[in-house]
């Protein structure tokens, strides 16, 4: 922290699917001298997806979404295309929805409901057919919050509340209000081109919160990670479900190849690799105003952080996420039952960064 000026960290350590240790080091609020803590509470930016995921899926377990209907059977008011959109389309990113435009990201407005948020893309032409590439986009995800709130008759945080928080036992979770009272919500920091610290810049992520504008603590998105490896938010087939590469309409597997050459497969709503130990690893990334990366390596067990409230970006406010967890299926009683992976590059929203990430 004090080599890369980071000002706060919290982290969340759990294994065997239950969290065993959570601590908070440095500022949570440089400013007033807030020490960041176990419970701080962090904007999960497109950490978000995967929770939107599980929403998706437990109504596909009770019969209230089909995969594969158009998405206007839940949401009337989104405008047709030449090809249609489905949930399986959405999840793994192969809808054709296009992702930010310069400046979207910075939104300063304040959305009264996800549908009046659809208005930023809702009329613009898709990129592709969907089914056809992989083609990442938060917008898609936004889309599919509606389909959530369209087939529960619930808003989507009061879905997410009832049906995800309560259950993972998530007591910080919820929307990232701009205009609430958060108690021990991290500021978020950028660095200056002299490398100082400075606040970062304002964002209302009410135009997107099943896409980025979601918000917990370390802990709670540990639990949230050991009750869905459970099998307690959905059954554990669909888990294994949704931590399956996905397939193009040509069976081609849904996802793409790094800087490196090493690809990275996507399932509803994870990316899915597998490390050096030939270990199944899945996880999600995201950036923005405050991070936090959540690791996990082991063959029997789960380990989870979060933190800290900045990192660098080329634009000097960006900030940048990464979560994973690990699974093999792989024994041997030789194996540790916990071990740290060593910093990796991960994909995180367009771009490369290491966990803990020092950049984005």
């Amino acid at each position: 922290m004090a080599r890369q000026k980071i000002p706060g960290l919290s982290v969340a350590y759990a294994t065997d699917l239950e969290l065993r240790w959570s601590k908070g080091f440095g500022l949570a609020d440089v400013d007033q001298a807030v020490p960041a803590k176990a419970q701080t509470v962090y904007r999960l930016a497109s950490v978000s997806k995967p929770i939107t995921a599980v929403a998706v899926m437990q109504l596909v377990e009770k019969g209230k979404i089909d995969l594969d209907r158009p998405v206007q059977t839940y949401v009337p008011t989104f405008p047709r295309k030449p090809w249609e959109i489905t949930a399986r389309h959405l999840l793994p990113h192969v809808s054709g929805i296009r992702h930010y435009k310069i400046g979207e990201q910075r939104s300063t407005k304040t959305y009264e409901s996800l549908t009046e948020g659809l208005g930023i893309f809702k009329d613009d032409s898709l990129d592709g057919e969907p089914g056809t590439k992989f083609s990442y986009t938060s917008y898609g995800y936004n889309l599919l919050g509606c389909v959530v709130e369209g087939a529960s008759g619930a808003t989507f945080v009061d879905y997410l509340r009832e049906n995800v928080f309560k259950p993972a036992r998530m007591e910080r979770a919820g929307a990232d209000d701009v205009r609430a009272i958060i108690p021990d919500r991290a500021r978020g920091y950028g660095k200056t081109k002299e490398g100082g610290l400075r606040n970062a810049t304002l964002i209302d992520t009410s135009y997107k919160l099943p896409g980025g504008g979601l918000r917990c603590s370390a802990e709670d998105l540990a639990k949230f990670g050991c009750a869905f490896l459970r099998g307690e938010l959905v059954g554990k087939e669909t888990v294994e479900r949704m931590i399956t590469v996905q397939k193009t309409r040509d069976g081609e597997p849904v996802g793409e190849k790094d800087r490196e050459g090493v690809f990275q497969g996507v399932g509803l709503g994870w990316f899915i690799l597998t490390d050096s130990a030939g270990r199944r690893v899945i996880r999600h990334g995201g950036t923005q105003s405050v991070s936090g990366p959540i690791n996990a390596s082991s063959w029997r067990s789960y380990a989870i952080s979060k933190g800290p409230t900045w990192t660098r970006s080329p634009g000097g406010s960006r900030t940048s996420r990464s979560a994973e967890f690990s699974r093999s299926d792989r024994r041997s009683h030789n194996s540790p039952d916990f071990r740290f992976s060593r910093p990796r590059r991960f994909f995180s929203r367009g771009s490369w960064v290491r966990s803990p990430p020092p950049s984005a």
